[in-house]
Order: structure tokens, then sequence, then C-alpha cells
């Protein structure tokens, strides 16, 4: 069993078992040396074809990497920090 914000290796048996039930801390095209870091996790409200009202789709968890100019930075930069640079 996984706890939220648990990280795992794409290579464990798990992560391999079932893909879509995991968030890649870097997504495909970010440049991890100019990317910023979620802090806080955003929701919207679905939108998907017969959704509950109070059903919310999650854009962004804690912990994963964006590009500065994405727009979701760019539309909730209080949800994200700089990296710290080694």
């Amino acid at each position: 069993m996984c706890e939220i914000g648990q990280r795992y290796s794409f290579r464990n048996p798990m992560v391999r078992a079932d893909p879509e039930a995991f968030v890649p801390v870097l997504r495909a095209g970010v440049d991890p040396a100019a990317a910023v870091r979620c802090i806080a996790a955003i929701d919207i409200q679905s939108d998907g074809a017969g959704a509950a009202a109070w059903h919310t789709r999650r854009l962004a968890w804690p912990g994963e990497l964006f590009n500065r100019d994405d727009p979701l930075v760019l539309a909730h930069h209080d949800h994200f920090e700089q990296l710290e640079s080694a």
C-alpha cells in the first residue's frame, strides 16, 4: 500500500502494474535545472460528462516539477517554489 506523496521508482513492480495510479515527479519536457516545485495540490472542478458537482480533478501534486513558464505555474504561482541550486 502506498502513502500519498510517497516516491517509487518507475521500475517498481507496483508502478509497472498500474502506471496510471502514479504521477511522475519530472514531467516530459521539463528541464530540472530550470524547474519549480509544486508545494500545494491544485484541483479544479471536474468538467467530465455526468460528473457530480463536488467531484474534482487534480492538476498538480505536491513534489511535481514544472517549467517556470507553464500556464499552471503562471496561474497559481503561490502553489510553487523555486528549487534550491546546488
